[in-house]
């Protein structure tokens, strides 16, 4: 009872209609809006009814999972929405995002850790002669999630980003259950069809992804080209930040294995709980930095040459920035939804350098 009068409060006060408080409770993803909506503090309503419509409605049509994933293999056409890709807001926030988490790890002590492998990262140059020590490497960011509309509608609405760092479900939505590893978003699945073309131009002999879900319909829509042609494997070592955060907690391998049988899982540790998440913190930033470190030391050993990587965007960012060495301010900024970046990879052993 008690739930149901703030529910219709909220309603009222966001001037929503009955029958669609009706239409909205008979989804997963209605409930979760429901639910922002209770637990939101009250801004104007008339900003309220600009920005209620289309991102709720948005909301309302994402489906539960194993639909999610089934429909991330159909073969249709991007629209021309997604030919854009990405929106100034986005862009801009993107922008944003470059100099506060590069001022963060800063702060933390990670930028400046002296690496006994020394990765150097640059654009790739077709005119120079690939070395022994070199490899290139794609690398994408999943297309736009669930978690990303909630946080993008609760700054619409409020005014301020969601506060990843609380542990306070009100002032955190990336602590409820209802965002638990995060599929894609129809527009993220238009975002990463934009991609295929892109994608079916180069040449992995490799596909290793995330084995959170958004990372995986990512990679089966943008590399579809290279589904049966090369060997596509999951990795934890290119998860997004562990910890705290419920759209970065990774469902049983079980259930993930069994909408995508053809994928290697056999790196991933083969738990129906997420043993790696940490429930009461985020992982700090020198674990992730070192997690990224020891990941690209598994591409290095791959015999493969040229591999795609399929993973988060804090995650890439740690990469760019506290891990790599590279001297382009472009490679090193925010990863955009679906975006890929190619870079030449290089990795020399400090050891045999002083040889």
């Amino acid at each position: 009872m008690e739930r149901q009068l703030a529910i219709h409060s909220a309603a009222k006060r966001e001037s929503l209609c009955p029958h669609k408080i009706f239409f909205l409770e008979k989804t997963r993803v209605g409930r979760a809006v429901i639910q922002i909506l209770v637990d939101m503090p009250h801004p104007p309503r008339q900003k309220l009814r600009l920005v209620v419509a289309v991102p709720f409605l948005a909301l309302i049509v994402l489906i539960d999972l194993p639909t999610t994933m089934a429909l991330a293999t159909m073969n249709t056409k991007a629209t021309s929405t997604a030919q854009g890709k990405w929106s100034d807001i986005a862009i801009q926030t993107a922008q944003g995002l470059t100099i506060t988490e590069r001022e963060r790890l800063y702060e933390e002590g990670v930028m400046d850790i002296d690496w006994p492998v020394q990765i150097k990262a640059q654009s790739v140059d077709s005119t120079l002669t690939q070395a022994t020590n070199t490899k290139i490497i794609h690398f994408q960011r999943h297309g736009q999630g669930f978690h990303n509309v909630i946080c993008e509608t609760w700054r619409e609405l409020t005014g301020n980003p969601v506060n990843l760092v609380s542990t306070d479900p009100k002032e955190n939505p990336m602590l409820r259950e209802y965002v638990l590893d995060s599929p894609l978003t129809e527009v993220g699945r238009q975002q990463c069809l934009a991609c295929r073309d892109e994608a079916s131009r180069l040449q992995p002999e490799i596909v290793v992804v995330s084995p959170l879900v958004r990372a995986i319909q990512s990679a089966e829509l943008s590399w579809s080209t290279h589904r049966s042609t090369v060997p596509w494997v999951a990795h934890e070592g290119c998860r997004e930040e562990l910890g705290l955060l419920v759209c970065n907690k990774r469902r049983s391998i079980s259930e993930i294995q069994t909408v995508y049988p053809d994928i290697d899982f056999s790196l991933c540790a083969q738990d129906d709980t997420d043993t790696l998440f940490m429930e009461d913190q985020r992982e700090p930033p020198r674990a992730n930095t070192q997690r990224v470190y020891d990941f690209l030391l598994y591409l290095r050993a791959l015999p493969q040459t040229e591999i795609a990587v399929v993973g988060h965007s804090a995650w890439l960012f740690n990469m760019c920035n506290a891990v790599m060495e590279i001297d382009e301010e472009h490679l090193k900024s925010w990863f955009l939804t679906s975006e890929i970046r190619s870079l030449q990879v290089t990795f020399v052993d400090k050891e045999e350098e002083k040889v």
